[in-house]
C-alpha cells in the first residue's frame, strides 16, 4: 500500500445512499381457456416500488415451459422503454397457444440484463424481479353423434372429454313404429 492513502477520520460522517429504483412484477394472470390449441394471454404489472425513479430502459423476459414434456416453449425478450416514477406502472401482455398438454410453468422477470441498479431499503429482495404462475394445459376431445335417420333412436354421450377421460355413449332403436334395427357404431 502507498502510505499516503492510509488516513483515519478525525470523527463519524454520514453516508447517505440516493434513491434508487425497485422493479417487481405483479399480478401476474392469464385469460383465455388452459386448453390445447386456444390463445392463452399473460398479463402483468411491471411496477416500481422503489425511492427513485427508472430513467433507463431496461429489458424483461419471458420463459414459458412444459414441466411435464421437460420443454422449453419460448424465452423471449423484449425491452421496455417506459419511464418509471416512483410507484409507476407499465401494463403488459404476451400471448401464446399450448400445443401439447402438460403442466406449464411462465416466468416474468423484470430488468433481466441487470440493467438497473436496485434498491429496496435493505436489499433482501431488491433484485428478486420473477414472477412465476404454473398452469395445467388439457387436451379435449369432441364426441359427436349422429342417428341416421334421424328418428330412428335416441344418442346420449355427445360433448367435449378431457383425455383419458371414461366416456359412455349409447344409442337406443325407436322399436315401436318401425323395424329398425341397431347395426353399427362408425368412428
Amino acid at each position: 500500500l502507498e502510505s499516503d492513502n492510509v488516513a483515519a477520520s478525525p470523527g463519524d460522517f454520514t453516508v447517505t445512499l440516493q434513491d434508487y429504483p425497485d422493479l417487481r412484477n405483479e399480478g401476474l394472470g392469464l385469460t383465455g381457456w388452459p386448453e390445447v390449441g386456444e390463445l392463452l394471454t399473460l398479463t402483468w404489472d411491471l411496477a416500481n416500488r422503489g425511492a427513485g425513479a427508472l430513467t433507463n430502459q431496461v429489458h424483461e423476459r419471458i420463459v414459458i415451459s412444459n414441466l411435464t414434456a421437460g420443454t422449453q416453449i419460448t424465452s423471449f425478450e423484449r425491452m421496455v422503454t417506459n419511464a418509471l416514477p416512483v410507484n409507476g406502472v407499465v401494463a403488459s401482455t404476451f400471448s401464446f397457444t399450448p400445443g401439447v398438454a402438460g403442466l406449464y410453468q411462465v416466468r416474468v422477470t423484470a430488468d433481466s440484463r441487470n440493467e438497473a441498479y436496485e434498491w429496496d431499503g435493505d436489499h433482501t429482495t431488491g433484485e428478486m424481479n420473477t414472477a412465476t404462475a404454473d398452469l395445467q394445459v388439457d387436451q379435449y376431445w369432441d364426441i359427436t353423434q349422429l342417428a341416421d335417420p334421424p328418428a330412428a333412436g335416441t344418442l346420449d354421450g355427445a360433448g367435449s372429454y378431457i383425455d383419458g377421460s371414461s366416456v359412455t355413449v349409447t344409442a337406443t332403436a325407436v322399436t315401436t313404429t318401425l323395424p329398425d334395427f341397431f347395426t353399427n357404431w362408425n368412428e
